[in-house]
């Protein structure tokens, strides 16, 4: 399972950048993954690679926005397979984007980052927000992007006037979920999602996570999931053949 087959000779840069060592984080009237547009490479499902100068991941809607004659757009989700940016891949799974956070050679571990909408929508997130001023955070999501039913518009701003307007906003309230993608499935990483997969049985996979001392709060003891998972599929549809 080759994910990353991308021509990109720049060296690798950390995520999100920043001036001034300021960590970046999201706002509500800029709700995307990096602090600006960056040059990024995308891999289409004809195997072609796209070259542009700048791409940005909309937190908001999980797609794939970049700008075209100074206004952003929004990518056609049916074309594309994977996205590099900077040092970061992002495989398109039903229209969103998920971040490669390990990737294997049965399946890959993955990341999204989104609004928590849960947060995003109570009368008062924390920062002090009413209701009111939710209202209008919602409708400058919706110009960039956003919507309520992770569909996707074409954003359709300049990009000089969402530049303008998003030192106005405030920060955003995120999650962060993980999921292992193996035979083309994504399984959410939760112990409950792994044993309900069909195909996976449960006696084995509950061996599994003792024997590995699987982890459900720390990704990185999750990773021997990705084989297991593929070997139990691979089984199971070699079985029903």
């Amino acid at each position: 399972m080759a994910l990353v087959l991308l021509p990109f000779t720049a060296e690798a840069q950390p995520s999100n950048p920043s001036d001034g060592g300021i960590r970046y984080e999201p706002l509500d009237s800029w709700p995307y993954a990096y602090e600006n547009f960056l040059p990024g490479v995308v891999r289409t499902r004809k195997g072609d690679a796209l070259e542009y100068t700048q791409l940005n991941v909309n937190l908001a809607s999980g797609k794939l926005h970049f700008v075209e004659k100074g206004t952003i757009m929004q990518a056609d989700m049916n074309t594309v397979y994977t996205v590099l940016v900077l040092s970061d891949v992002y495989i398109n799974n039903l229209g969103v984007l998920y971040k490669v956070e390990r990737e294997q050679a049965k399946g890959a571990y993955l990341s999204r980052r989104s609004i928590d909408m849960d947060r995003f929508n109570s009368v008062d997130i924390g920062y002090g927000v009413s209701s009111t001023t939710a209202s209008s955070r919602k409708a400058t999501l919706t110009g960039l992007g956003f919507n309520a039913a992770g569909g996707g518009n074409v954003a359709d701003m300049s990009i000089s006037r969402a530049i303008e307007q998003k030192g106005s906003g405030s920060v955003l309230p995120l999650k962060t979920d993980h999921y292992f993608y193996v035979y083309n499935i994504l399984i959410p990483a939760t112990k409950r999602d792994v044993l309900a997969t069909p195909g996976v049985d449960k006696k084995a996979a509950k061996e599994f996570f003792k024997s590995s001392k699987i982890n459900w709060n720390k990704p990185q003891t999750q990773y021997p999931l990705i084989d297991f998972l593929y070997d139990q599929l691979d089984a199971f549809n070699k079985k029903n053949q």
